[in-house]
C-alpha cells in the first residue's frame, strides 16, 4: 500500500523531532496526527461500510434460504415421483395377478323315476296272490252288507272254512271227498277233482257279491268243461242256481235247472293262471249282471254280462269250484250285500 501522506493540522507549529523519514525522505508527522486523520476517516466511511457489509450478510442468507428451499423442493420431487412409481408399480402388479373366474356348477335337471310295475312270474301249482291290498268293498246305496270273510282265522290252517271273520257266518260245504277244502295264509282253499259248493249267509231275493279269487292254472275237464272259479246266487242245491265264473277265456252268465246247464251270456275275457280277478255279481228282481277285473286295478263302471231270467227268486250266495289234479282254486276275500 503507498504511504499516504496526510498535512498538519492547521495552526500546529509543533514538529517530531524524532520521527522517522520516509524512503523519499519527505516531512514525517507526528503519530497522533495519522490516527486522527484515521479517525476522521472512519466517522466518513463508518455507516456505508456498514450498509455494505450488511447487505453482503443479508444476500448470503438468502442464497443459503434459496439452495435450502430448492433442495427442499427437489426433495418434494423426488418423493412425489417415487410415490408416483410405486403407485404405478402397484397397478402393474395388480393387472399382471390373474383375475379369478366364478366356479359354476352345472346340476344335470332332475328327471322323474319312472313307476315300476312289477308282475309276479307264475308257478305251475302254486296261486300268486294279489299285488295290492284287498279291494274296499264299498257299499251300494241302500244296501247292508250281510256276509263278509277275509279267511282270517285264529287258527293257521283249518280243515274246512267254518265260520267267516265276520264272526256271524259259517260256510256250508256241498262236496263229496274229492274236492277238499281248508284254509291257509288267510285264504279260502280248495283242491281235488270234479265240482263242489260252498254257500253262506241267508236266503235273499236282491243280492250283490263281490270276491276275489285265483285259479293256478285253467285246463280242460274231464267232462268237457275247463278248470274255473266262479260266484253263485240264489243257491238251491248242487243241480239249481245262477252262476258266473272265469274259465280262463271267457266270463259267462251260466243257470243249473234239475241238473241241465244254460249260458245266458258271456265275452271274451282272458285270465292269466297264478293272478287274482275280482268278479261282482248282482241279482236283482229278474236281471242278473256281472263284471270282472284284476284284483288291484280299476273296476270298471259297466255291467260286462248281464241276463233276464226268472227261474229263481231268492237263495243264498257263495262259491262253486271245477278243479282237478294238482290244480288249486284259492280265495281272498267273499262279502254279500243285501239290496
Amino acid at each position: 500500500m503507498p504511504t499516504m501522506i496526510l498535512p498538519p493540522p492547521s495552526g500546529s507549529s509543533a514538529r517530531a523531532t524524532n520521527a522517522p523519514r520516509g524512503n523519499g525522505g519527505g516531512t514525517a508527522y507526528p503519530s497522533y496526527a495519522v490516527a486522527a486523520s484515521l479517525k476522521n476517516r472512519w466517522k466518513s466511511l463508518k455507516w456505508p461500510i456498514t450498509l455494505l457489509v450488511v447487505s453482503i450478510l443479508l444476500g448470503t442468507i438468502g442464497s443459503l434460504n434459496i439452495l435450502n428451499t430448492g433442495n427442499a423442493l427437489s426433495n418434494v420431487k423426488k418423493s412425489s415421483s417415487t410415490s408416483s412409481q410405486a403407485q404405478v408399480s402397484q397397478k402393474m402388479q395388480m393387472q399382471r395377478q390373474p383375475v379369478s373366474s366364478p366356479t359354476i356348477t352345472l346340476r344335470p335337471a332332475s328327471t322323474p323315476t319312472p313307476a315300476i310295475t312289477l308282475t309276479p312270474q307264475n308257478t305251475p301249482g302254486q296261486p300268486i296272490p294279489a299285488t295290492t291290498s284287498q279291494p274296499t268293498n264299498t257299499s251300494p246305496s241302500g244296501s247292508t252288507k250281510i256276509v263278509s270273510d277275509t279267511f282270517a282265522r285264529n287258527s293257521k290252517n283249518q280243515f274246512n272254512w267254518g265260520t267267516a271273520s265276520d264272526g256271524v257266518n259259517r260256510w256250508k260245504i256241498d262236496s263229496d271227498a274229492t274236492v277238499l277244502f281248508s284254509t291257509s295264509n288267510h285264504q279260502g282253499v280248495a283242491i281235488g277233482d270234479g265240482y263242489a259248493d260252498a254257500v253262506i249267509g241267508p236266503s235273499v231275493k236282491n243280492t250283490m257279491v263281490v270276491v276275489s279269487a285265483t285259479m293256478s292254472d285253467y285246463e280242460p275237464m274231464d267232462n268237457g268243461d275247463t278248470t274255473s272259479i266262479g260266484v253263485v246266487l240264489r243257491w238251491q242245491d248242487p243241480n239249481n242256481w245262477y252262476k258266473v265264473f272265469l274259465n280262463g277265456s271267457k266270463l259267462i252268465i251260466r243257470k243249473h235247472v234239475d241238473g241241465q246247464a244254460a249260458d245266458l251270456d258271456s265275452m271274451d275275457f282272458t285270465a292269466q293262471p297264478g293272478v287274482s280277478y275280482t268278479i261282482r255279481f248282482r241279482a236283482l228282481g229278474s236281471m242278473l249282471s256281472a263284471r270282472a277285473w284284476r284284483t288291484g286295478t280299476t273296476e270298471p263302471t259297466t255291467w260286462m254280462v248281464s241276463a233276464n231270467d226268472t227261474s229263481f227268486s231268492s237263495g243264498p250266495a257263495g262259491i262253486r269250484l271245477g278243479v282237478q289234479g294238482d290244480i288249486v282254486a284259492s280265495i281272498s276275500s267273499f262279502t254279500e250285500y243285501r239290496l
